[in-house]
């Protein structure tokens, strides 16, 4: 009886790995993760691929991860910017005697700089489904935590420019002008990356 016993646990413990991890995650439905992570609280990232070698699984999923935080990074910027405010440049052209104005619009670098904030408390799920040879991945980062996040580096942030202008007064007062206007250049640069944080936290 014993035997019997311990013959049934061990079928049962050897396929319950089939049963527990050979169901499709469901996060990998739409509807679930709609009805899971709404949108008025959550921004998400969901994307899905072809695996092409069954030898690069690893670096595969690497990728789809990082495609599903970029897509939740755009999901972002889309959102904040509806008013098609994005980052821009601007540079000068000179050509002999003409001179022009170049402005470029850089989206990309919109998406990197919430890409890498929402990193920070995002949270990145991959599946591969190994009968259609299919890849998923998931990014999901909750907009309170988020908005915690921007918070806190403009503060930081805030803590940078009133150094910087702090040392700048002590260089002018010891006579160190161009030193002075450096640390000048950094406040402002930091004052820049405090207007776009306030952006994403609006």
């Amino acid at each position: 009886m014993n035997n019997y016993l311990f013959k049934t646990a061990l079928v049962f413990f050897l396929t319950l790995p089939l049963f527990a991890f050979g169901q499709m995650p469901q996060w990998t439905q739409n509807a679930w993760r709609e009805n899971a992570f709404p949108a008025s609280e959550y921004y998400t990232g969901f994307v899905r691929d072809k695996l092409q070698s069954a030898a690069g699984i690893g670096n595969a999923l690497k990728t789809l991860d990082r495609d599903a935080q970029n897509q939740l990074a755009e999901s972002i910027i889309v959102n904040i910017e509806g008013d098609t405010r994005t980052v821009t440049a601007s540079s000068s052209i000179e050509r002999g005697n003409t001179s022009a104005e170049m402005v470029i619009t850089d989206y990309r670098q919109a998406i990197q700089t919430a890409t890498r904030a929402t990193t920070v408390k995002c949270e990145v799920k991959s599946y591969h489904d190994t009968e259609t040879g299919m890849i998923y991945a998931f990014a999901v980062v909750r907009r309170a935590d988020l908005a915690a996040y921007y918070t806190k580096q403009i503060n930081v942030d805030l803590n940078k420019v009133e150094v910087a202008l702090g040392t700048a007064e002590q260089l002018v007062a010891a006579g160190k002008k161009m030193s002075a206007r450096r640390q000048c250049l950094t406040a402002k640069s930091v004052l820049e990356g405090i207007a776009y944080s306030q952006d994403l936290l609006t």
